[in-house]
């Protein structure tokens, strides 16, 4: 399954490159490159030089707390927000110069071509170690450069363009053990994009009318490239990023936390991520999960598996009717880790249509002939008729009880006994099993389900999950949420929901 790390594992392995190294961090305003480019700082092994013109030092440190906690030394805050700095200013005079280099700079003959680069570069370069590989961070360089050309340039002036002024820039710090961070607020292409060593991309894109946030990797020299996408959140004032899951793996089914307000009504979902988000599993409400046709067929199982195992564990029933797909028998088998099988026996059934027919007798307002259908424990299957317990406990309100539904197997169902599936269906499957009881029905569907339509109106919740680029988003329909990512951390939840905002 996914997780949530601090940064990519790509940029941690080109930060780790040996210096010297230039990245690029292009993107439009608000797309996240500031935040990227301090969780990168954070990242850094060795001395840290992080040069601003947008805000001065305290606004930084107010909006990113944790700056102000590294120890004395680690970071350098370079503020040039309230400094004036022209081109103008920097012609060097006649008769020779001297430049305020690093220590005993060797390199003293380019001094000149020194003293062309912006105050901030050079204020910049003093700081870095001389032992130590240091990264110096430009936030932002278009906002640097801009002011440094401000005042325009003559025809004629002995003044180098800004081309000239990035080279001066690239080939003065790959004479130190630097790595440089350019953030620029161009989100285009530019000469720099050669001479760089790597090129991040932070973008925006709206689906389904919500907003996430996503950053590409389309140059990274002397690094293997796994994933070149990862949606990204800055959630919490920090930085963090989302891998892939793995091809092949197995979404393992875990067990649900502990409901912290166990007084709290509705059933609780067994993670907090999803209490938080989505809600507690109202009685007498239904919820929708609408899965797109790349979501692996085991993400249901994730999401619900933990509600299903709080209902069982708390003394509730369930009733599961799975996809035609699916060996009855096999619906325990992930639930056997959990739950002791005497429990399972006692309180789930699973509902499938089987050939041949049990011979046994209607069910009452059940919507489809009882003979038509297989009734299964966990282990050898029963007739109906003689599970009257289960089925009518009617004055158990107690607990609240669960009805998981695939479409595919309602379908199935009603195509087994010859029958239309109706909208009243999920009512009478409550009225038959659960008579008189509290209980909570999850319908389970592909999209382009005809039965999606016929049964989303009734729905209270409704989550349409989709899987771009290897990533399972939940994008909330009822309520309205912001696109929540699945992952799994070493939190002791069962699963993370991890908002991309």
């Amino acid at each position: 399954m996914s997780s949530v790390v601090r940064v990519p594992p790509e940029l941690d392995a080109f930060l780790h490159l040996p210096n010297p190294q230039s990245l690029i961090i292009r993107g439009p305003p608000g797309s996240g490159k500031t935040m990227l480019s301090l969780a990168l700082l954070e990242a850094f092994p060795g001395r840290r030089v992080y040069v601003s013109l947008r805000v001065t030092r305290g606004a930084l440190l107010d909006q990113i707390p944790w700056l102000g906690r590294l120890p004395p030394g680690e970071v350098e805050i370079v503020d040039v927000a309230s400094e004036l700095d022209h081109v103008q200013w920097h012609v060097p005079p006649t008769g020779g110069t001297e430049a305020v280099l690093l220590h005993d700079d060797p390199l003293s003959g380019d001094a000149e071509e020194f003293l062309w680069l912006p105050s901030a570069v050079q204020a910049a370069w003093s700081l870095a170690d001389p032992v130590r590989p240091t990264l110096v961070i430009f936030d932002s360089w278009d906002a640097i450069v801009d002011q440094y050309f401000e005042r325009g340039v003559r025809p004629g002036d002995p003044i180098p363009s800004r081309n000239e002024i990035e080279r001066k820039l690239l080939s003065r710090m790959s004479r130190g053990n630097i790595t440089i961070i350019l953030v620029l607020e161009r989100d285009v292409p530019s000469v720099l994009d050669y001479h760089a060593n790597g090129i991040v991309e932070t973008f925006r894109q709206s689906v389904e009318g919500r907003l996430e946030r996503w950053l590409g990797l389309p140059k990274l020299r002397g690094v293997s490239v796994g994933t070149d996408l990862y949606p990204f959140t800055l959630a919490h004032g920090k930085f963090s990023a989302i891998t892939p899951s793995i091809p092949g793996e197995r979404y393992r089914l875990e067990p649900p936390v502990a409901d912290p307000k166990p007084e709290a009504p509705g059933v609780w979902p067994g993670s907090t991520d999803y209490a938080e988000g989505v809600g507690r599993l109202r009685p007498g409400e239904l919820t929708m999960l609408e899965l797109d046709s790349a979501v692996p067929r085991e993400i249901p199982r994730v999401l619900i598996g933990p509600m299903l195992l709080h209902v069982l564990h708390t003394g509730g029933r369930a009733v599961l009717i799975p996809p035609p797909t699916i060996d009855p028998e096999d619906a325990y088998i992930s639930l056997r880790h959990h739950i002791a099988l005497e429990t399972l026996n006692d309180e789930m059934r699973v509902l499938g249509a089987v050939t041949p027919a049990v011979d046994s007798r209607e069910l009452d307002r059940m919507f489809v002939p009882a003979h038509r259908i297989g009734w299964t424990k966990a282990g050898p299957s029963v007739p109906v008729p003689e599970d009257p317990a289960f089925l009518h406990r009617a004055q158990d309100t107690d607990h609240t009880n669960l009805i998981v539904v695939y479409l595919s197997g309602l379908q199935a169902l009603a195509d087994s006994a010859g029958v239309t599936v109706s909208s009243g269906v999920l009512a009478g499957l409550q009225s038959a099993i659960f008579p008189q009881s509290r209980v909570h029905v999850i319908v389970v569907g592909r999209a382009g389900d005809p039965n999606l339509n016929l049964l989303g109106p009734v729905m209270e919740t409704h989550l349409r999950v989709r899987c771009p680029h290897g990533r399972v988003f939940l994008n909330g329909h009822r309520p309205y949420l912001a696109p929540l990512v699945l992952s799994q951390q070493l939190s002791g939840e069962p699963y993370r929901l991890t908002p991309v905002l």
